[in-house]
């Protein structure tokens, strides 16, 4: 009966069935292999070997791209927008390294469970007992706690589509992160501005610290007291607080995800797994943020990292040896060896510094400049044949040299220059270089007169010290010492 059933419904095996060869008969009459794949295997078990192979390979360049774009982008925006994108590319690390680790274990998983069917298919029986030269003792423990190679199978096939799914947990809950952030940010900007962009982070802690412990408050006063008919008047904002909950698709799909597996291995101990996981993905990714920006030496002789120019040549002080985008923000010289009879000193326009430094110094120079350049862009591009035009027109360029000129002569003033210990009165200009360097000013040193051998040259350092942390504001400082490239001639 089982035959004619098969024959019934495979049109092939009915074909061969009815054909008079005994031999094919007895073929189609045959039961299937015990060795095919498993018929409780994963229906996706091929889409995940496939997207697993195809994208863990490629996500391996990721992490370095990112940390090239946040170096480039770093030395050329301000603060506030440079934590923003500072934070998205934390969360863009925290997406790379969360698909690469667990399409990794995921790869590993699927590569034991294919291993595991073809041993199967080889040695059917498994692990021959009588054959070990083990004693009983040894022999009962093993029974009992090896899985034998079916159970093999299917404990790994589980365990690999968990993985996969984790992974797109991972990611959906770091996507949902970022745009709440970006979120709340927003929300923090508009709340700042009529008070001029003061204290956005305490009110940016004061909106999420709020939004969570309501969450919280919500859910627990759900499961605790609205059941209650007596308190259910005064708990009418728990429902709409819980859709707000849910209101982005991401947080749908992220919440959704979740409670599959918190359903399964309980609420407290699936959610904490999982929150584990996120933010150990997270501390990866600052710690790889961290590795790239700080300076590393080795062993003993650590104590070379730590000396000045003078006695310790910095590749970053040299244009043909630096890197542009590490070493954005650092004076540089052409090269060690020097020729000619002027030395090109290029001192890097830090936006997250000198207008601070430029306004403790010298007050309302560089916004005279912004606005005497907005005018001259304004004056040339409503110039017609006008007279009255062409008197605007020259009138913007005047107050923008006049402006410009008084911008440089304090950037002389701030950086401070110094030829082997004797003070140099040399004018500063602008200077745009190509990507990916950074708006400078240019110094050109004459050094004709200079004898031939070791040179060194020192240059100020900008006397307002950078952001902290969060919640550190800006502060003069006393300037450290001056930076000291050398150099022969």
């Amino acid at each position: 009966m089982q035959g004619s059933d098969n024959s019934r419904n495979d049109p092939a095996a009915a074909g061969v069935e009815g054909a008079t060869d005994p031999v094919l008969q007895r073929i189609a009459k045959a039961p299937l292999s015990q060795f095919r794949l498993p018929a409780d295997t994963a229906p996706t078990w091929e889409v995940e070997l496939l997207l697993s192979g195809a994208t863990v390979f490629a996500l391996m360049q990721v992490p370095a791209w990112l940390t090239t774009q946040l170096l480039f982008w770093d030395a050329r925006l301000g603060s506030e927008l440079q934590e923003f994108v500072g934070l998205a590319g934390m969360f863009a690390k925290v997406i790379a390294y969360t698909l690469i680790f667990t399409l990794l274990a995921h790869l590993m998983t699927r590569g034991l469970w294919v291993a595991a069917i073809g041993l199967r298919s080889v040695y059917p029986g498994g692990i021959r007992w009588r054959r070990l030269r083990y004693g009983p003792r040894f022999r009962a423990v093993a029974r009992r706690e090896l899985l034998t190679l079916k159970r093999l199978i299917d404990r790994s096939d589980d365990i690999a589509s968990q993985m996969f799914a984790v992974a797109a947990l991972m990611v959906v809950m770091t996507l949902f992160s970022l745009l709440t952030m970006g979120l709340f940010t927003f929300a923090a900007w508009l709340l700042v501005l009529p008070f001029g962009g003061r204290h956005f982070e305490w009110i940016l802690i004061i909106m999420i610290a709020t939004w969570i412990s309501l969450s919280f408050l919500a859910n627990w006063l759900d499961r605790r007291i609205a059941r209650r008919a007596t308190a259910a008047a005064w708990l009418h904002w728990v429902a709409p607080v819980q859709r707000l909950q849910l209101l982005l698709p991401l947080a749908r799909m992220s919440t959704g995800l979740m409670l599959v597996f918190t359903s399964r291995f309980g609420v407290v101990r699936g959610t904490l797994v999982l929150l584990a996981l996120l933010y150990a993905l997270i501390g990866i990714a600052e710690l790889d943020m961290l590795w790239e920006r700080a300076k590393f030496s080795a062993g003993e002789a650590r104590f070379i990292a730590q000396l000045d120019g003078a006695h310790a040549l910095e590749p970053a002080h040299y244009a043909d040896q630096r890197d542009p985008l590490v070493h954005a923000l650092l004076p540089h010289i052409p090269s060690v060896n020097v020729r000619g009879n002027y030395l090109r000193l290029v001192i890097p326009y830090q936006v997250q510094q000198h207008p601070a430094a430029l306004q403790s110094l010298c007050p309302g120079d560089e916004p005279a400049l912004r606005e005497a350049s907005d005018e001259s862009q304004a004056a040339y591009r409503a110039l017609d044949d006008e007279p009255d035009s062409m008197q605007r027109v020259r009138a913007a360029d005047a107050a923008e040299a006049s402006a410009a000129a008084r911008v440089l002569e304090c950037a002389a003033r701030l950086h401070a220059l110094a030829l082997n210990g004797e003070p140099l009165q040399v004018a500063l200009s602008f200077h745009a270089g190509p990507e990916p360097e950074v708006p400078a000013f240019l110094a050109m040193i004459p050094i004709d007169q200079l004898p031939p051998g070791q040179h060194v040259l020192e240059v100020a350092r900008l006397p307002t010290a950078a952001r902290d942390g969060v919640l550190v504001d800006r502060e003069a400082r006393p300037a450290p010492p001056p930076r000291r490239i050398t150099f022969w001639k």
